[in-house]
């Protein structure tokens, strides 16, 4: 811990000073015996060895100690000079801001170095909601614009935020952009994780054609659904799609309103492919 550290550090210091101490006295004492001819050269030498070996040491001491202090200092701890290691054993670890703890990387008695993750705090009071559209409905947005948004939840409430961000790079496998919104949640009802419905009222209206999603299926990078031709008849059609709404996607062009696709059946017409011919 760190108090403990700091208190066991001081404490080698104060012992090394103490030797320095000694070995410079001894040292002054052999050179005035050595001016008296009373000691020999090589006893002299012996003594200034020693006091040497101890300064080294009462400097290495010394550098532990300040580096000891600036990491308790980085943590906004001050450190005590007189810090008991049965009275100081627990050092509190304060965050720089207030906010919930949403991960906890260490258990209780677990052994820590210097600079490892503790705890994951957020601030919560804010909340991002992140969102996927399709590419050709990027010119209806703008940012900063008032946009809204539901979770399951609530399924009653509608929550409002602000789209603060559009993405700058499209997804090449969905031809999609991330868009990004922020949301008060001073309540602390909106949790990191939940699924969001966002809806930005941008351009004028329009009417859409939607299909359930599980109709869409993808083959040779084409989207295509099945048309019901006749009774247990169905022909392949490419298709163009757009938004997605809940379990509805948008048919931009490939279908009429009023046609009849296959949807449980989707796939398993995708897999037996193999002889079912393509609409002209």
């Amino acid at each position: 811990m760190c108090g403990p550290s700091t208190s066991r550090r001081s404490r080698h210091r104060q012992e090394a000073e103490a030797e320095f101490d000694y070995a410079r006295t001894a040292e002054s004492r052999a050179e005035r015996l050595l001016n008296d001819r009373a000691l020999a050269e090589q006893e002299f030498q012996r003594a200034r060895a020693d006091r040497v070996a101890a300064e080294e040491a009462l400097a290495a001491a010394r550098a532990e100690v300040r580096r000891t202090e600036q990491d308790l200092q980085h943590y906004g701890l001050t450190p005590g000079p007189d810090a008991d290691p049965r009275e100081n054993e627990h050092v509190p670890v304060r965050a720089p801001f207030a906010g919930a703890v949403i991960e906890r990387l260490v258990s209780p008695g677990e052994a820590v170095t210097l600079g490892a993750p503790l705890l994951v705090v957020s601030d919560l009071s804010r909340v991002w909601i992140t969102a996927e559209v399709p590419e050709a409905d990027l010119h209806r947005l703008s940012a900063p614009e008032p946009v809204e948004f539901s979770v399951t939840a609530w399924p009653d409430e509608v929550f409002a935020a602000t789209l603060t961000a559009i993405g700058d790079v499209i997804n090449p496998a969905t031809r999609r952009v991330t868009i990004r919104a922020e949301a008060d949640n001073a309540d602390g009802r909106l949790k990191p994780e939940m699924f969001a419905n966002l809806t930005v009222a941008s351009g004028t209206p329009r009417d859409l054609l939607l299909v359930p999603a599980a109709a869409v299926q993808e083959l040779a990078g084409e989207s295509v659904v099945f048309v019901e031709t006749g009774p247990g008849e169905f022909r392949r059609r490419r298709v163009v799609t757009g938004a997605t709404f809940d379990a509805d996607i948008e048919i931009r062009e490939g279908l009429a309103a009023g046609e009849l696709v296959a949807v449980e059946g989707a796939f398993l017409l995708k897999s037996a492919l193999i002889g079912l011919p393509e609409e002209e």
